[in-house]
């Protein structure tokens, strides 16, 4: 059954990957230097970012069959404190927060209509080694993880990445 539904749900995937508008947001200043002031001041660092996911089935199905993917290999299959080919990451955690659990506002709307993504790690190093270190170690599963968030732009170029992890970064 697999086998005959796989090609189906690529094609699904493929063309709404192929449609997706490129939206590279950059930070604004004042928020990049708040976040730049709690880093490099401890052996590890925090690292929190939050972004809503596109809407659809296809892309529900495949972020959670990603993470859970990857839960399992990072639990089974690859050596403890490491994550792949990188060793810098003590933690790293992805939580899908379902529109449904968020609290209400009154009589505002909720400012999307869509889930969100939380990921949320400790890391040895810079920023920037850290997010390098994806984009070296693992670049297509920077992809993976990040490709059903609203205004992802592709892992590479890193710079637009770099623009898109500080935009969302909390």
């Amino acid at each position: 059954l697999l086998v005959l539904v796989a090609p189906f749900y690529i094609i699904a995937l493929r063309r709404q990957e192929k449609t997706d508008p490129v939206v590279c947001p950059v930070a604004d200043q004042k928020h990049s230097e708040s976040l730049s002031r709690i880093e490099d001041h401890d052996v590890t660092n925090q690292f929190s970012a939050m972004g809503s996911l596109k809407p659809g089935l296809v892309r529900v199905l495949t972020t959670t069959f990603v993470l859970k993917t990857v839960n399992y290999g990072a639990r089974h299959i690859t050596r403890p404190g490491r994550l792949g080919r990188i060793r810098s990451i003590h933690f790293a955690r992805w939580v899908i927060i379902p529109r449904d659990a968020w609290p209400e506002r009154g009589q505002h709307q909720r400012p999307t209509r869509n889930d969100l993504m939380l990921f949320c790690s400790n890391f040895n190093g810079t920023w920037d080694q850290y997010i390098d270190a994806f984009a070296d170690g693992i670049p297509n599963g920077l992809d993976l993880f990040w490709y059903s968030s609203n205004k992802y732009p592709n892992s590479i170029p890193i710079t637009q990445f770099k623009n898109y992890i500080r935009f969302n970064q909390i």
